[in-house]
């Protein structure tokens, strides 16, 4: 007889085995987002109503996580994470900004979603205060130059 099974109540990050460089780079995106103490978020007009959502939906998962988000429109496609007390943000854009401190996620506001999930996963599983739960590409480093290579 196998013995009962119960399911766990953190969700593992599901990545497929040929992870794209995009996904990859979505992942530590919002990793660097929860580690932050607060992220100001330029965005199209588009993504207002879900942007202005989600810290609230940050605080309700992970009460003890303490992150302030702002949001600022612009009229471009692109999403601009400019993250408190480092110079290492993020950005979803068709181009490939010329700062390599940034995580760049190629495409437009359409790839939100992905992000948006991927953060409340991790903060629903207590990240970064959890051992081992985002994965083992959260215990290296980042390789900005090497991720771009696999997009462009």
């Amino acid at each position: 007889m196998r013995p009962k099974r119960y399911p766990s109540r953190v969700p593992a990050l599901r990545l497929s085995v040929d992870q794209s460089a995009n996904s990859l780079a979505i992942a530590e995106l919002a990793r660097r987002i929860l580690r932050s103490t607060g992220c100001i978020i330029n965005h199209p007009s588009e993504l207002e109503d879900e942007i202005k959502k989600i810290s609230l939906k940050i605080s309700d998962l992970a009460p003890t996580l303490i992150l302030g988000i702002q949001n600022n429109l612009h009229p471009s496609d692109s999403i601009i994470f400019t993250l408190e007390k480092t110079p290492k943000g993020g950005i979803i854009s068709k181009e490939c900004p010329g700062n390599d401190d940034d995580v760049w996620i190629n495409g437009d506001y359409n790839h939100w979603p992905l992000l948006k999930k991927s953060i409340l996963e991790l903060a629903n599983a207590g990240y970064p205060g959890c051992v081992n739960c985002a994965g083992p590409a959260a215990e290296l480093p980042w390789d900005e130059i090497s991720s771009r290579s696999k997009i462009a």
